[in-house]
């Protein structure tokens, strides 16, 4: 049975997409393929690095969320018979929140009671927990905390299946999610198509959270696992190593850690997470499903503790094992036009052999898992599972959930279907809606006229991709252009690296009217091409212009004060921190504009500006979209007290160590997502 539900939930707010395009440097492209160890294929380093991206345009970033919690709900699409209950929530990426076992009475994911965005996607909103689904560039995806197409339609098998779909414009896929229940097995079947003439590149990783206790063993049939580096001439290296017997208990690790496994060909495809008791989770698929990995976060460092707090808010912890299209999420694969991949994955309960589970020797605690698994049919399942697919009836795409418009606008500026497997209603061109400004262009010839007034609900997309060479000769050909239609022109021109055409279309953007964004884009491509100098008046000039025009917009005082922080002077970070400040008091209560102007002070260092910095560290600034990985909070709290220390005794800065440091002053656990040892802000 599929229903929709209303589920209760406490909720932080998403906030509004990021109205300042991502323009920020000239990586990505494709280096020489990696250097492989002696005894692997050279293929295993052929799409190492390949097709990285240096921008996520035509993305808009999503970083308007907060961490006040309030109560609210979630949409979710519920599966449910006799032994399973599954929820799939639509409008966030289409994840599978939870999977309980109603038969064992108990959850088999990690459950986040909670949502709560924070800076861990490609977009930058990611949340922990359940079951994400991850398609076209390495990390989490642009869809993860999107709306989902979905629709449901009665199967062959009897039951019903949830159908899932979104069109990932930067890579040009269409990517479809159907899930339904086999008994006491969540069926999931994955179609990512490349519908275009031209080649692209492919990524896809099922990341499934499981919760974490001290006996909790991962099970997985390899002894090896990948590992990446650069050689001396720069070349990337793929090496194999042997996992530790520790590796396979994710509570048994000081920092965080990938590993990359390598599951022979010759073995099934599946990993297991089981407790002491002999229950668990499993996740097994088709043989096509090649990679699976473990990421832990290294619990027993504070870091690793701090970070599972902040996305949950409670002291459960959680690890994620997970399956994906190739060895590692190092590599992209090349995908040819008009081409497809599919395969079918299976989630269940595992119960079994508490002592066999957890046996010393990994290979024989795997080979029991995978003869458990085949002697119950997992495996011949998801490998004839049509049925579960198929409809039993003539399939139609009526939305039960609405995506974007994206894929609606592609196919009228193509003139064609992107695919027979999926609708893309003309609805979804939404009036109101960013994307609806080029539906205007289709039909009038010119995008509608925009106020270049930043607000907080400011909307704006842009357009780019695969597919945005079709849009292009639209606004090329328009007879008018207004500051609008150039910024969007010089951020597709940015995405498909013709820098010099990206700065001139943002400087005829500026010459047609001045503009925040403009001048923000500007600048930022000025300090990609090593001018970041330049760039530090414009972004004054467009704080300035924005509180000039009765705009408020706190994203571009923090776009502005880290762009100053690091191409300007500290004395002139701090003076546009407090101008802002003086003008909009609330800003400093925002956690991220208030550790910039910590660590501007710090970086001053006289005695006054120390003790002030002290004030606002110690009311421990809650920073919202603190990055995975940053440092920045621990960072600054050092060097910080490395200055008092040297001041107050009289010593050299550089006489004081790290250590002594963090022995006089620890760092709080609140503020501390060292998940690797000291590293400087």
């Amino acid at each position: 049975m599929l229903t929709y539900r209303q589920i209760p939930m406490r909720c932080a707010g998403l906030g509004t997409p990021n109205a300042i395009p991502d323009v920020r440097g000239f990586g990505g492209g494709n280096p020489p393929p990696a250097r492989v160890d002696p005894g692997m294929p050279p293929e295993e380093g052929a799409w190492v690095h390949q097709g990285n991206v240096h921008t996520m345009l035509p993305y808009t970033m999503l970083d308007g969320y907060d961490r006040n919690l309030r109560d609210a709900s979630l949409r979710m699409a519920v599966l449910e018979n006799d032994w399973l209950r599954a929820e799939f929530a639509v409008d966030l990426g289409g994840r599978l929140w939870s999977l309980y076992s109603k038969k064992e009475n108990r959850e088999l994911l990690f459950r986040n009671g909670v949502f709560q965005p924070a800076n861990l996607a490609l977009r930058n909103a990611w949340f922990s927990g359940g079951v994400e689904w991850n398609c076209g560039i390495i990390g989490h995806h642009a869809h993860t905390a999107s709306p989902l197409f979905a629709s449901h339609y009665a199967n062959k098998a009897g039951g019903e299946t949830l159908k899932m779909w979104e069109y990932e414009r930067k890579r040009g896929l269409v990517f479809i999610i159907r899930a339904t229940l086999a008994d006491d097995v969540l069926l999931v079947r994955v179609t990512v198509e490349n519908p275009h003439d031209g080649s692209t590149y492919v990524y896809w990783w099922s990341n499934m959270a499981v919760e974490q206790h001290e006996d909790t063993r991962v099970i997985v049939p390899a002894e090896k696992y990948y590992t990446y580096g650069t050689g001396a001439d720069g070349r990337p290296e793929a090496h194999r190593t042997p996992v530790p017997d520790y590796g396979y208990y994710p509570a048994r690790h000081g920092f965080a850690y990938d590993y990359f496994f390598q599951i022979p060909e010759d073995r099934q495809k599946f990993e297991a997470a089981v407790e002491g008791d002999g229950r668990g989770f499993v996740q097994f698929s088709t043989p096509n499903l090649i990679g699976r990995k473990l990421f832990v976060w290294g619990t027993e460092s504070q870091g690793g503790r701090t970070w599972n707090r902040w996305l949950s808010h409670d002291d459960r912890y959680y690890a994620e094992t997970q399956a994906g299209l190739l060895h590692s999420q190092m590599e992209h694969r090349p995908m040819d036009g008009h081409t497809s991949f599919e395969w079918t994955e299976g989630y269940a309960a595992l119960s079994g052999d508490a002592g066999l589970f957890h046996n010393p020797d990994i290979r024989q605690a795997s080979q029991y898992t995978e003869n458990l698994l085949t002697l119950s049919g997992r495996f011949a399942l998801v490998n004839n599972a049509d049925a579960y697919f198929e409809a039993a009836e003539e399939e139609t795409d009526k939305p039960d959930n609405w995506g974007s418009g994206w894929g609606a606008l592609t196919e009228l500026y193509l003139g064609h279907r992107l695919t027979d497997k999926a609708e893309f209603p003309a609805e979804s061109i939404a009036e109101g809606t960013p994307e609806h400004d080029f539906l205007t262009l289709k039909e009038t010839g010119s995008l509608p006229e925009k106020s270049p007034v930043l607000t907080e609900a400011y909307a704006i997309d842009y357009f780019g991709g695969a597919a945005g060479g079709a849009i292009l000769k639209s606004l090329q050909e328009s007879p008018v252009k207004d500051w609008y239609a150039w910024l969007e022109l010089g951020c597709f021109y940015y995405e498909a690296r013709s820098f010099d055409a990206a700065e001139a279309a943002f400087r005829k953007s500026l010459g047609c009217r001045e503009n925040p964004l403009a001048l923000t884009a500007l600048a930022k491509l000025s300090a990609a091409r090593g001018r970041g100098k330049e760039g530090v008046p414009m972004m004054k000039r467009a704080l300035a212009l924005t509180d000039e025009q009765g705009g408020e917009y706190v994203r571009l005082v923090i776009e502005a004060a880290a762009f100053v922080k690091a191409h300007g002077t500290p004395e002139e970070a701090e003076e546009l921190i407090r101008q802002a400040v003086d003008a909009h008091p609330a800003y400093l209560d925002n956690g991220r504009i208030a550790l910039l102007y910590i660590q501007n002070l710090v970086k001053q260092g006289q005695p006054a500006q120390l003790e002030k910095a002290e004030k606002l560290l110690l009311k421990v600034p809650e920073i919202a979209d603190m990055r995975e990985g940053e440092v920045s909070t621990s960072g600054v709290w050092v060097e910080l007290y490395r200055k008092k220390i040297a001041a107050e005794e009289q010593r050299a800065e550089e006489l004081v160590s790290v250590d002594e440091v963090l022995k006089r002053y620890p760092v709080p656990a609140e503020i501390d997502f060292r998940m690797s040892g000291y590293q400087p802000h």
